[in-house]
């Protein structure tokens, strides 16, 4: 499936522009959707379908506007898939030196060189942000990122944003991580020096967000099929989240909870959750704000069970905790 396509067309379809809008507009009118999101807060939102995702990340649009932020860095998925030197350090049977090594290349953080996206609603200035001198972040070696769309969407709606709230286009620092850890020490440096380099960057003008889709299930990702409906597969995974959450940010765990990201949920996020862990610190909240699970049966003309979690989660410090509440589903609802 050739995704960078798919979503550009989702996004220049008719009535695309429209609905997003209406769904700009209606964060921006709920004053719930962004008032407990403080400055240090790093909100996650999915890269699924638009319909699955598009509201969730217009809220995220809403509240970077509202909180008059100068500058995002927007931490990306490195889907290894689309990689052949990332299948090959994942590869158990590959020799060791040759996992080392691709590892090496497909490890830590990566960015174009451009400055600036182009999207369906406009372009989109992507600053440059001083690269760390250790070289955990780097630019994209030549075609790595060609096929990677887990911005595009994100990067296309923030354009909007302005448009829609009449305001200067945010500029956007795209990070796309990598692998944090290695296959065959299971050592979490490479996490640990991009949150190192995440602490520099982040300042009350400048607003650190990410993406992920946290949970896979179905055949086609390789699950075992349990006949369970959605209702109790939606209940099951939203709460192993929480599981797994108290594993990274209580517990500290960041092999278990890196396992369980992989193996149990299937989380695209798995390697950017180990940079999260070091860059929130201990005790920090990952607080759910809205999950579901996204059908995507029809999409890859695949056999259902076929979920994917579109998923909205505020990741804060302890002392920025508090209660968060969603209308999110009711905006959706709206705009169909």
């Amino acid at each position: 499936m050739e995704w960078k396509a798919c979503y550009d067309t989702e996004l220049r379809s008719p009535g695309a522009r429209e609905k997003i809008a209406h769904w700009l507009q209606a964060a921006r009118q709920d004053d719930a959707s962004t008032e407990p999101f403080g400055r240090r807060t790093v909100l996650s939102f999915p890269h699924t379908a638009l319909d699955y995702s598009g509201f969730l990340q217009a809220r995220v649009a809403s509240w970077l506007y509202q909180m008059e932020f100068r500058r995002v860095i927007a931490l990306g998925v490195v889907h290894g898939s689309l990689i052949p030197q990332a299948r090959i350090a994942a590869d158990p049977q590959a020799s060791s030196q040759d996992r080392d090594r691709a590892f090496l290349e497909v490890a830590g953080g990566f960015r174009a060189l451009a400055t600036r996206r182009d999207t369906p609603f406009g372009a989109v200035a992507t600053e440059i942000a001083e690269m760390p001198a250790d070289g955990v972040v780097r630019p994209e070696p030549q075609g790595m990122l060609q096929r990677e769309f887990s911005l595009d969407t994100f990067c296309a709606i923030v354009r909007l944003a302005a448009d829609v709230f009449e305001a200067e286009p945010l500029p956007i620092i795209p990070v796309y991580i990598g692998m944090t850890r290695h296959p065959i020490t299971g050592s979490f440096d490479t996490a640990a020096l991009l949150a190192q380099w995440l602490r520099t960057q982040w300042d009350d003008a400048t607003a650190i967000v990410t993406t992920g889709d946290v949970v896979h299930y179905g055949e086609f990702y390789g699950s075992t099929n349990e006949g369970a409906d959605v209702g109790a597969l939606t209940s099951r995974f939203r709460g192993r989240l929480d599981d797994l959450f108290v594993c990274a940010f209580i517990d500290r765990d960041y092999e278990l909870a890196y396992q369980m990201s992989l193996r149990e949920l299937k989380s695209d996020q798995r390697d950017i959750l180990a940079v999260l862990m070091g860059l929130m610190g201990d005790a920090a909240v990952a607080e759910v704000v809205s999950f579901e699970l996204s059908d995507y049966a029809d999409i890859l003309t695949a056999a259902p069970p076929c979920f994917v979690a579109s998923a909205l989660i505020a990741y804060k410090r302890p002392e920025d905790a508090g209660a968060t509440t969603s209308k999110t589903t009711d905006m959706r609802i709206e705009a169909a």
